[in-house]
């Protein structure tokens, strides 16, 4: 069982069920894993004959789950949030991205207080030439802010095309996104970006040599 605002696996019989595909999945089942127990009291996360991807959860140091997943909609691939209470109570589904194009590689960071913030990349319809990678925060109170764009480079030195973004945050709401995209040199590089809970952005800054590819990160409560 992971500790407060740390993000948790969960059990779900098979692992490799738990792992991130590029493939539709019919839901998001989910289940709460007890230290050195099996696992009980299943559910659904995401809604029913609706196909998802990408399942993600982060907890608070009160028990509180935040879910993400991407859906698969006539509109396009959906980013969604669904919240559950340590009683088990599921909140309503809520959609984080827009439709008119499609959303891949969903994230989230939950902190101890409860707040979240979650992170995807998006791709055709109305996104620019090289994919954006876009963000949402929610307030521990439940309320969203608006979509924001973790970095808005439209082409040029970066590309997002496999971008893979992450997020961490800390105790008090500022959160640290990575990602990979192609330097000037068309070669993949490491990148990250601090975003402070005001929502004032850090500068973009590059991480690692070329040649590389599914960033990770750690982020402490300070």
């Amino acid at each position: 069982m992971t500790g407060p605002g740390e993000r948790g696996s969960l059990g779900l019989g098979d692992e490799t069920m738990w792992r991130r595909f590029f493939l539709g999945l019919p839901a998001v089942l989910a289940c709460i894993q007890l230290s050195g127990a099996a696992c009980a009291d299943s559910f659904y996360a995401s809604p029913a004959a609706q196909d998802a991807n990408f399942a993600d959860v982060g907890i608070d140091g009160g028990g509180n789950a935040i879910f993400t997943w991407t859906s698969f909609t006539p509109q396009g691939i959906i980013v969604q949030l669904r919240s559950r209470s340590a009683a088990g109570t599921l909140g309503a589904t809520k959609t984080l991205s827009k439709t008119g194009h499609d959303a891949q590689s969903a994230h989230v960071a939950v902190n101890g207080a409860g707040a979240a913030v979650a992170v995807w990349q998006i791709h055709h319809g109305d996104a620019s030439a090289k994919t954006p990678v876009q963000g949402r925060a929610r307030a521990a109170d439940g309320t969203f802010g608006t979509i924001f764009n973790v970095d808005p480079h439209s082409g040029g030195s970066f590309s997002f095309d496999f971008a893979n973004p992450n997020v961490a945050m800390d105790d008090v709401g500022n959160a640290v996104f990575s990602w990979f995209g192609l330097d000037s040199a068309q070669k993949r590089r490491a990148y990250a970006r601090t975003r402070e809970d005001d929502g004032t952005f850090g500068r973009a800054f590059q991480l690692s040599p070329p040649g590389v590819s599914e960033v990770t990160m750690a982020v402490n409560r300070s």
